[in-house]
């Protein structure tokens, strides 16, 4: 893939590499917040968007002290389940 074809993506490539629905990419660029242009008059003119605002609504998820702490909880009943079945 070269530079000017990984630069716009049609609303299905989005869906596809991005795992994410139709209807959501659609409502993103209904509601503004996903900037997109339309290739064209003609009502089957592709609608593209840039890569790069795909890629500036991904937001790193963090973990919450809750799961963290669930986590540890878990793996604490965990390892004292291993040290009654050894003993």
């Amino acid at each position: 893939m070269n530079e000017h074809e990984s630069r716009w993506l049609r609303i299905q490539m989005i869906c596809d590499e991005y795992g994410v629905s139709d209807s959501l990419v659609r409502n993103l660029i209904h509601d503004g917040r996903l900037p997109a242009v339309k290739f064209g008059s003609a009502r089957s003119s592709p609608i593209l968007v840039r890569r790069s605002d795909i890629e500036s609504m991904l937001v790193p998820v963090q973990p919450s002290s809750t799961s963290a702490d669930r986590r540890a909880a878990i793996a604490a009943r965990l390892d004292k389940l291993g040290h009654k079945q050894a003993g």
